[in-house]
């Protein structure tokens, strides 16, 4: 894909390559992210799989300026600094966010929660891939990490 040391790579896995999601997650340690936004009210969510058994998540509210594509990324942002905390060695973080990911690929980038992300994906010991997977379409995880975002956007202040 992108040969620059300063991009993330990332794959894009479609609905009709739906197979080699499940395939992965016998031997990958998944996260799904999601972001959802309700009345005002921002939230995201990642689900960390693993033999496509849900081992632990975390679910985030944001401020309500937020918007969808930050809280995409701050889910992003969150599942890299899990997969760091507990140091789990090669890891699959899967987004719906085709934006986030892009964004995440570029070259330059001015935002500086992108920069700082793609500065602990490089730092990072392990192996951490970056996949994109087209949203509700029933795909192993991201249907659990939608919910868990709702759940975030229905707690009132």
């Amino acid at each position: 894909m992108f040969s620059h040391p300063a991009c993330c790579d990332f794959e894009l896995l479609c609905s009709q390559t739906h197979r080699q999601t499940d395939k992965s997650s016998e031997f990958l340690f998944l996260l799904t992210d999601d972001a959802s936004k309700l009345d005002g009210r921002v939230g995201c969510a990642f689900v960390v799989f693993y033999n496509k058994t849900e081992l632990d998540y975390r679910k985030f509210r944001l401020n309500e300026s937020s918007t969808v594509f930050m809280a995409e990324v701050m889910a992003i942002q969150q599942a890299v600094q899990y997969v760091k905390a507990n140091d789990l060695g090669q890891v699959n973080i899967i987004s719906d966010s085709r934006s986030a990911l892009t964004a995440l690929s570029a070259v330059e980038e001015v935002r500086d929660i992108i920069n700082n992300i793609k500065e602990d994906i490089k730092e990072y010991k392990g192996k951490i891939t970056l996949t994109w997977i087209r949203a509700h379409m029933g795909t192993f995880g991201n249907e659990r990490a939608d919910q868990l975002a709702k759940e975030e956007t229905l707690i009132s202040d």
